[in-house]
């Protein structure tokens, strides 16, 4: 099986500054390399950080700081890519840019827009990741930078999770709001700047959210009119559910998810009103293993020792 390779795409906070030296964490320290380790053999990260990276805007200051100029020689100097993690935004809080949450949300949009119309990067189809950094403490205005970021770099900052999470809604992608991952934390030399162990819990945390973004490659979808509307009606039968079809009809179903099904049966369940996801007969019973687990080892009260398999998704899409 190839590795899965996956590039990290963001400002300081992927580059790895310290903020208490001025310099860098060591290799070793910084959260792409942890993220490696708790991954394993099986993946490859690459570590494309810069400092005062934005996600669409030329600085006037500084050259080279556009993530929208950047992310096409990017992807594509590491390609083939089955996994994008966009971290960006901090640096579009400063005043220099004058542009508000909503407004770097759309810069975002266009950048992520662009990795993923940036076929010829991709292994198999576009997979990003958008994650929001945590957000500026205010008492950054008393350390050496505010004079850097401006006056306003909180406020927007704090503005950014709601407004990435909608990016990430609109163009499919997964999310995860870094601000709220415990334990998370800023040095307080700038008050923007992860400390040495948030580093740990971020790649441990993210090293999670890989790990589920890869377990299930694909699901096929009939019928998909029915799917995702308000007040639907749904069943769930793990395995294969080709027979259970009748039955979902029968209790007024309006989506059936299940694995294994047979094209016309599910051709025929959508001719009826039905909605068919078929997520495959790993893609539903692997779910079934943690919640067996940890069943066992409750009602065993400890006398029997537990032993849990990872995920391991047993096919590969072409």
């Amino acid at each position: 099986m190839n590795q899965k390779n996956i590039l990290c795409f963001g400002d300081s906070n992927t580059h790895g500054y310290n903020s208490k030296t001025g310099g860098r964490f060591t290799v070793e320290e910084r959260w792409t390399k942890l993220l490696q380790r708790k991954l394993g053999d099986d993946y490859y990260v690459i570590e494309e950080g810069l400092s005062g990276r934005t996600t669409s805007f030329d600085d006037p200051v500084f050259e080279g700081l556009s993530g929208l100029n950047a992310i096409y020689p990017c992807m594509m100097t590491h390609e083939p890519l089955d996994l994008v993690i966009i971290m960006l935004g901090t640096n579009d809080t400063k005043d220099r840019f004058n542009a508000n949450g909503f407004i770097i949300g759309k810069g975002l949009e266009r950048l992520t827009q662009k990795a993923i119309d940036t076929h010829a990067a991709w292994r198999n189809k576009p997979n990003i990741l958008l994650v929001a950094p945590p957000p500026i403490h205010p008492d950054y205005a008393k350390t050496a930078v505010a004079g850097e970021m401006g006056d306003k770099c909180v406020e927007r900052s704090r503005a950014l999770a709601k407004e990435f999470k909608d990016v990430a809604d609109r163009l499919g992608c997964h999310f995860i709001d870094a601000g709220s991952i415990p334990g998370i934390e800023m040095y307080p030399y700038d008050w923007m700047h992860l400390s040495l162990d948030s580093h740990r819990i971020f790649a441990e945390y993210l090293a999670e959210q890989v790990k589920q973004v890869f377990e299930l490659p694909f699901v096929l979808v009939y019928g998909e009119k029915a799917v995702g509307e308000k007040g639907s009606r749904e069943a769930v039968s793990p395995g294969a559910g080709g027979s259970m079809i009748r039955y979902a009809l029968q209790q007024k179903a309006e989506v059936l998810v299940t694995g294994d099904i047979g094209h016309h049966d599910a051709i025929d369940a959508a001719a009826q009103g039905m909605a068919v996801i078929d997520a495959g007969h790993y893609g539903l019973e692997h779910i079934f293993v943690p919640f067996m687990a940890e069943y066992v080892a409750r009602v065993s009260d400890g006398t029997i020792e537990v032993i849990q398999a990872e995920p391991d998704f047993p096919a590969r899409v072409l």
